[in-house]
């Protein structure tokens, strides 16, 4: 008996995230996809396969698989997105069943690894970089940099945080697996079942916690290819701190720290002679993280897009909470980020500068913070 009743359940009972796959997004490692209901830099929007519900992080959207479906329906109504997932999911068709097989299955629960600390993994990590940057010139090795110098980015930059780049994607898979085992690669997030994780993404950025390599992030050459991501990370590998943490050990009680979005945003204030760390996003950020900068005067340099602005007033509380002064800088019109910040004012003598040398107490205060 197909009631309507019986058939909204059935579908809220789909496996939400693979209706945002078919619906042509896509889903990293946290289940967390770009916003359908707002532009967005980041992923912000986050799929509860077990609830078949979503949550946007940056806009403060929610709803059931139904609703996804209809945000990215080119304007579908809820009862026309209805009738289209009756069909394409459970096979009915003006009221009848058309096939006996659900397309989407609803969610299974699977038993969670237990989860391994990252520094275990520091060896394999720091012996990738070791044999990429020893591996001679390869085209791909001088598209990148040309890549991050068209980016700003100085040399020394690069060098200062460890980037170094994939110089041959068969070699490379070919020292791993022949330098360690297949089980403690794909325990690291380099491998999966079905082979290396940085095919197509070169660029490698090491985070580092203690000086150690604990987790990598991968970057393409440009823009991705159709359908395809910026950045890619390791397999089921949750970054477990933030870019550039280690730069808190030296500095001084009252030191100025950015907060950014971005690990290129992170080296781009670093390069100018600021002192910052990125927070991935906020959806990435952990509150037990606030402690870390007890007795430093927090600035936040976020994107200038909505989820941006919105992360501040998430992450703000977390700081006041615990007596944390903070505040915001704003980006310059026609700048996302600060990244593209320094590609346009890098080289203008009374522009970037000029600005980076405001003092805090200009900026725009977050509610209830100061800079005292």
């Amino acid at each position: 008996m197909f009631t309507e009743d019986r058939i909204l359940e059935d579908l809220k009972a789909l496996d939400i995230v693979q209706i945002a796959i078919d619906l042509g997004r896509q889903v990293n490692r946290q289940n967390l996809i770009h916003c359908t209901f707002h532009n967005e830099k980041t992923p912000s929007l986050k799929l509860y396969p077990k609830d078949g519900r979503f949550k946007c992080f940056g806009c403060g959207k929610t709803g059931s698989t139904i609703d996804l479906y209809t945000s990215v329906g080119n304007g579908l109504s809820f009862s026309e997105a209805v009738r289209e997932m009756k069909s394409r999911y459970l096979g009915i068709v003006d009221g009848q069943p058309r096939i006996t097989q659900r397309i989407a299955k609803p969610v299974i629960t699977k038993n969670e690894k237990p989860t391994v600390p990252s520094e275990q993994f520091s060896p394999i990590y720091s012996s990738l970089q070791a044999f990429c940057k020893q591996y001679q010139a390869t085209d791909i090795k001088r598209q990148a940099l040309t890549y991050l110098t068209g980016r700003a980015f100085s040399l020394e930059t690069i060098r200062h945080f460890g980037l170094f780049v994939i110089p041959d994607v068969k070699a490379t898979a070919s020292f791993l697996t022949s330098t360690y085992s297949r089980t403690d690669l794909e325990a690291s997030g380099l491998f999966s079942p079905k082979g290396f994780m940085f095919f197509q993404h070169p660029i490698v950025i090491p985070y580092y916690f203690n000086n150690q390599i604990v987790n990598l992030q991968a970057r393409c050459i440009g823009n991705p290819s159709t359908n395809g991501w910026k950045y890619q990370y390791l397999r089921e590998r949750t970054p477990s701190t933030m870019f550039n943490i280690d730069v808190l050990q030296n500095l001084a009680p009252g030191s100025k720290i950015y907060l950014t979005e971005g690990a290129f945003d992170t080296m781009a204030i670093t390069q100018k002679g600021g002192v910052a760390v990125s927070i991935n996003s906020v959806t990435l950020f952990k509150p037990e993280w606030v402690k870390l900068f007890r007795g430093l005067k927090v600035c936040f340099f976020l994107d200038s897009d909505g989820a941006g602005q919105e992360a501040v007033k998430k992450l703000a509380p977390l700081f006041l909470a615990e007596r944390i002064s903070a505040s915001t800088k704003t980006l310059p019109t026609d700048c996302k980020d600060v990244n593209e910040w320094l590609i346009k004012w890098s080289g203008q003598v009374n522009g970037y500068p000029a600005y980076w040398d405001q003092d805090l107490n200009n900026n725009n205060k977050t509610n209830g913070t100061n800079t005292h």
